[in-house]
């Protein structure tokens, strides 16, 4: 979780953290649940203390999960 509380990440049952914006913590909270398939692909580090992944792909139960920014529409 982030400082405001907005979900930043996830961790995975193998441990894995896998990162992500903001905005994509708000689709998940409406599509993921506790025993989902969660499919992830990025780059990341791996070492004594676990492994980490910023994801450039998702999908959950076979479902892509969008990463692009929201887009800013004008007054």
């Amino acid at each position: 979780m982030g400082h405001q509380g907005e979900i930043n990440g996830v961790i995975i049952s193998n441990g894995t953290i896998v990162k992500f914006p903001p905005h994509v913590g708000e689709q998940l909270a409406s599509m993921a649940n506790i025993g989902n398939t969660i499919q992830a692909k990025g780059f990341g580090t791996r070492n004594r203390y676990g492994q980490i992944l910023e994801a450039t792909a998702l999908s959950v139960n076979g479902q892509s999960v969008s990463l692009q920014p929201k887009a800013i529409t004008s007054p």
